[in-house]
């Protein structure tokens, strides 16, 4: 536990860093005191309610816990909430009406929360605004409008409202002209007419999604625009205040492209999967500094000139061959991943920017990566190899690597020469012995496709494993300190130290000592055909299951999940 001598701003600036479940277990388990206080300020002042979830950034507050902190007077007070709808079927029907009485009897602690995000439907929010003002509400996401309820969700709308996400499936055009002025992000999903809504004046970002009409024109002041699968995009002028620009799937050509006229003080640009087939004499604006042309057919960029502020590129999925000729300007990224059946064998004679900072090339299987010169800038890098792994070599700063060997290669996992300052490491496809992998600074390790046995380092918190032969994992040893673990199949034990397990070979005849700490848990029956729920026991600590069965044992466990004492 921490020092009492330490200062309470310096506790505080710590538990910034501590997960919320650890920040839990401590205000669960520490006497009455200013430390406890401290812990309970991090805990609740940004907290989610809603079904289980598996993300651990913020803390799942509870009915119970909403009621401890409404008749505190002066105890820790919830700065955001972030609500998100819980159907009103099956085991969450009484969660779901204990949260709206809840609402009810407690209006004022509720609407002195400032923020709440909310995702969800028009019926849930109807019902709330039937017991509590929603002023406070400040962001809409998973709306889905329809034609016999776009009044009602006009009248409910949030008068502070800066952000909101709807799926338009009416089956008449709608016209939206009123939108509330605090509105800055909008996001669009709609099958109908979408020229009839109005934008707001003030709007910053806005998204949509739409293939029958879009707008001539758009706020002067739009700073973030994305268009996704628009088959017709009119002749229009792009705002001046633009400075990311996406136009994913539409249809954009090389033609069309050479016309647009970019906006001058443009940062970052998306023209994904449009068959643009060449870049070339396109007029980027040199404030760019982030471009993605994937998937848009571009055989060769020997002749572009690239703005001289581009920082990351992203060219995956094209019909490239060769990079020999091509001048990149000073990148720090650069993704030459491909899925296709056109590639790159060679690296060896690209002139890599000497400040790029991650490489990412999987797909390509490049056949000299041992004669090819990384630059020693690297920190993270993603290659396909068929040579041995002996010959491979690394820069000395490289903090991420991730290594795909052809079955050609026969790579000997110890073989390899890695630098020690790697945090992350991924390997596929390899013989791996029992040996010292001599990385101090390890904290996530994927091994995948592999012989032989395996020792996990110590430092290690995340693990994926998925060995061909059931024996590796039957002499496997987990290291205290796992914090999560994705693998084939059960061992009897794991480290008390795991709160997260994914199984994608669950067998629920196979007796395990389950963490005392595990707060999520993945199982899949993978080539067992069925799993009983009904015997499975599990840890008290559980938050949030999530199985891959016939929707009866699915049922089964979730109901032995939410009825566990």
């Amino acid at each position: 536990m921490l020092s009492p001598f330490l200062p309470p701003e310096v506790v505080l600036n710590i538990f910034l860093y501590v997960p919320a479940f650890y920040l839990k277990y401590f205000h669960d388990e520490l006497p009455t005191g200013k430390l406890k206080d401290i812990v309970a300020f991090n805990l609740y002042k940004s907290v989610y309610f809603g079904p289980p979830t598996p993300d651990e950034s913020l803390h799942r507050v509870s009915i119970e816990e909403l009621r401890d902190l409404a008749r505190q007077d002066s105890g820790p007070r919830i700065k955001v909430l972030i609500l998100e709808e819980i159907d009103d079927i099956g085991d969450y029907k009484d969660v779901f009406e204990s949260f709206l009485q809840f609402v009810g009897e407690n209006s004022l602690f509720m609407a002195e929360i400032p923020v709440v995000h909310y995702k969800g439907s028009t019926i849930f929010l109807t019902k709330y605004a039937s017991r509590l003002t929603v002023a406070n509400f400040v962001s809409w996401k998973g709306l889905e409008l329809h034609a016999i309820d776009i009044s009602s969700v006009l009248d409910i709308l949030p008068s502070n409202l800066a952000e909101l996400k709807f799926a338009n499936e009416a089956n008449t055009y709608m016209a939206i002209s009123e939108f509330p002025s605090t509105l800055r992000k909008l996001a669009v999903f709609a099958n109908v007419d979408t020229g009839k809504i109005c934008l707001p004046a003030h709007l910053e970002e806005f998204e949509c999604m739409a293939e029958i009409q879009i707008w001539d024109e758009f706020p002067q002041g739009l700073k973030k625009l994305s268009l996704l699968q628009h088959f017709i995009l009119p002749e229009f002028e792009f705002t001046d205040s633009l400075t990311d620009l996406s136009l994913r799937s539409c249809s954009i050509r090389h033609s069309g492209l050479t016309r647009f006229v970019l906006p001058q003080n443009l940062k970052k640009l998306t023209l994904s999967h449009n068959p643009l087939g060449s870049i070339d004499r396109v007029n980027f604006p040199d404030s760019l500094e982030d471009l993605d042309i994937s998937g848009c057919g571009i055989a060769s960029l020997d002749d572009v000139t690239f703005p001289p502020l581009l920082e990351k590129l992203q060219v995956s999925d094209n019909e490239l061959t060769n990079l020999e000729n091509v001048d990149f300007p000073p990148l720090k990224f650069l993704d030459v991943s491909t899925h296709s059946t056109v590639f790159i064998t060679s690296m060896s004679k690209i002139k890599f920017p000497t400040t790029l900072v991650t490489l990412c090339s999987s797909g390509q299987p490049v056949e000299d990566w041992s004669k090819t010169k990384l630059p020693e800038s690297l920190q993270v890098l993603t290659i396909m190899v068929s040579e041995r792994a002996a010959d491979l070599r690394f820069p000395k700063c490289l903090e991420k690597l991730r290594i795909l060997f052809l079955k050609s290669s026969r790579a000997v996992f110890a073989d390899l020469k890695l630098p020690k300052t790697l945090v992350l490491l991924h390997l596929q496809n390899g013989k791996c012995l029992d040996f010292d992998w001599n990385l101090p600074l390890l904290k996530k390790m994927y091994v995948k496709g592999i012989v032989g046995s395996i020792q996990i380092p110590d430092t290690v918190e995340e693990l994926e494993l998925f060995a061909r032969d059931y024996e590796v994992y039957q002499n496997l040893t987990l290291p205290y300190g796992l914090e999560s673990v994705t693998m084939r199949y059960l061992i009897t034990r794991y480290p008390e130290t795991l709160h997260t397990l994914k199984i994608t070979n669950f067998d629920s005849q196979l007796e395990v000592e389950w963490p005392p700490r595990l707060r999520t848990l993945y199982l899949s029956p993978g080539e067992y055909d069925d799993v009983d729920g009904s015997n499975l026991k599990l840890p008290r600590t559980l938050e949030f299951l999530k199985s891959e069965f016939d929707p009866e044992p699915e049922w089964r466990l979730q109901r032995l999940l939410s009825a566990r004492s």
